[in-house]
């Protein structure tokens, strides 16, 4: 078996690094996640579950990022100051592979050595100061691990995502660069800019350019809303027509024709079927009634002439 390059020598000389710090490595069911609201370590957050894909992932990967954990100098407990997802995702993936008759994982950690007050600052500093990753720098990301040979389950198990968002990464990635742009600026969402690029691929990169222009003037994207006005709108651009109308939408037109003419048969009629469309077992009675009542007045006018 070949050596490995370096083995047995100063990790401080081989890398370059001024110094060095201790690495520990804990079982996360001996870490003690601070729960006691009068707790300085106390927060809110320690209550979220971590997502399947999370826990997935660490039962892969491992963590590899360390937490920061201190010495409670009144309890004796060894408490979690930042990495509290990290631990229980840890937790539950340890369960799962015991389970499955293989070895738990260890969860690394630096320790804090200081006063009270500031455990507080790095909780705080560690999670208000994060950035979320670009969409772009997310899809070259992405795209570089499938050059590398991994498969796209490879790619979603790391990223946290589905093989067809994985897809769509990879899809956003050879965009061009003017979809890119509206993406990464914020004014498209991924999901639209994708389609204009598969559109310029279809029918050149005018017919792109053109999509993305009208989606900004005519809909732009509303940054933290998921259901705008704006959003039923691009639909509608991207898809080329009007969009089914919302369950609210169809009852309060339903009302409408209904006030319209209550001794119209026609506007009953319409009024039921309205109904009917948003799945009303009682308005389906109803509906029928009106078509057999339709049907009837060819005949009845009939007998009469």
């Amino acid at each position: 078996m070949a050596k490995v390059a370096n083995a047995g020598k100063d990790s401080r000389k081989v890398h370059g690094s001024e110094k060095k710090t201790d690495l520990h490595l804990f079982d996360p069911d001996k870490l003690t996640l601070v729960t006691d609201t009068t707790s300085d370590l106390y927060d809110r957050r320690v209550h979220d579950e971590p997502k399947e894909k999370f826990i997935l992932n660490v039962m892969h990967h491992g963590v590899h990022t360390p937490i920061k954990v201190w010495k409670n100098p009144e309890s004796g407990n060894t408490e979690v100051v930042y990495g509290r997802k990290r631990t229980k995702a840890l937790r539950e993936a340890n369960r799962r592979l015991r389970a499955r008759g293989e070895d738990p994982k260890l969860i690394p950690a630096t320790i804090l050595h200081s006063k009270p007050v500031t455990a507080i600052g790095v909780m705080v500093s560690e999670n208000e100061h994060r950035e979320e990753d670009t969409p772009s720098n997310r899809a070259e990301k992405a795209a570089r691990m499938v050059d590398r040979g991994a498969s796209l389950e490879d790619v979603g198990n790391v990223f946290g995502l589905e093989v067809g968002q994985v897809k769509n990464l990879l899809a956003f990635n050879s965009a061009p660069a003017y979809v890119r742009k509206a993406v990464e600026d914020g004014k498209v969402t991924m999901s639209n800019g994708i389609k204009a690029a598969k559109l310029a691929d279809r029918e050149g990169p005018d017919a792109g350019r053109k999509l993305i222009e009208k989606l900004v003037e005519h809909a732009p994207r509303t940054p933290g809303k998921k259901r705008s006005a704006n959003s039923r709108k691009a639909r509608e651009i991207v898809d080329g027509g009007p969009i089914m109308k919302s369950k609210k939408e169809i009852l309060e037109m339903c009302l409408r024709v209904g006030k319209h003419n209550e001794a119209d048969e026609r506007a009953a009629f319409l009024s039921a079927a309205l109904a009917w469309v948003m799945g009303d077992g009682a308005a389906m009675g109803s509906l029928i009634d009106a078509i057999e009542a339709e049907a009837a007045r060819p005949a009845a006018k009939a007998s009469a002439g």
